[in-house]
């Protein structure tokens, strides 16, 4: 009997799990909040934008602040995101610290943040 509700418990869990996908990243500005020379060279492709959401996960507001440099430079664009057979385009910015804030129609803002993403965000010649 423990070994039935587990694998119902499992399976329920998996069948219920949902995930987002990033499609269609369109890289449209880049600049900074404090405009210098720093952030001159900060710019993503569109492949670039779509490989930061797809290797980043979503965090808070805390995590943000706790873990993360927040930056000046940034690039905004938009993305769009499937998730329960919907999709929809969003606008982002991503900053050169390794975040990004999201915002999806008729939805509060969503933070991502990406630790793996180095070699995405920094200068290239």
């Amino acid at each position: 009997m423990k070994s039935f509700l587990l694998c119902s418990i499992f399976f329920t869990v998996t069948a219920c799990a949902h995930t987002t996908t990033f499609t269609n990243a369109k890289a449209i500005s880049h600049g900074s909040d404090q405009p210098n020379s720093l952030c001159e060279k900060f710019n993503l492709t569109n492949n670039e934008a779509l490989e930061f959401f797809k290797k980043s996960k979503e965090v808070d507001g805390i995590a943000i602040h706790n873990e993360y440099d927040y930056l000046p430079c940034y690039v905004k664009g938009t993305i769009s995101l499937s998730h329960d057979k919907t999709t929809k385009t969003c606008e982002f910015t991503i900053r050169a610290g390794g975040t990004a804030e999201l915002t999806c129609p008729n939805e509060e803002a969503k933070f991502y943040a990406c630790k793996k993403c180095d070699d995405l965000l920094r200068d290239k010649p």
